[in-house]
């Protein structure tokens, strides 16, 4: 029996936490902590703000979490700590990014994309 999409993109979505756990679990850091270090990176934020650009999925224990390893301030900015620790942090993930698309030419990753975010976009209407 052929699998449906959804199947497909839960168990893609699973695997890529996973991966993630694997690759950032020494240090201490998962999916959602990597996403909120790339936003403050980009600028401070509210924790309202941080959890608006999260949406659907929301922070979880993640800026708990990254406040108490010293990665991030205030209301909310990376310290110098976490801005080292996502200089490392790039490197893991971009290994990560590498591996999930290793054998898909630019064209079929940009194609699925596209793909995910309009059936996305048809059912949320």
């Amino acid at each position: 029996m052929e699998r449906p999409i959804g199947y497909w993109v839960k168990s893609v979505d699973r695997l890529i936490d996973e991966s993630f756990d694997r690759a950032l679990g020494a240090r201490g850091v998962g999916r959602r902590h990597w996403q909120v270090l790339n936003l403050l990176a980009e600028a401070p934020r509210s924790e309202d703000a941080l959890e608006a650009s999260l949406a659907p999925f929301g922070l979880g224990s993640a800026l708990a979490d990254l406040t108490r390893l010293g990665w991030v301030q205030g209301s909310y900015a990376l310290t110098t700590l976490g801005e080292d620790a996502l200089a490392g942090l790039r490197e893991e993930v971009g290994a990560l990014r590498r591996r999930t698309t290793d054998g898909l030419s630019d064209d079929d990753y940009r194609t699925t994309v596209a793909t995910l975010q309009r059936i996305t976009e048809n059912l949320s209407a």
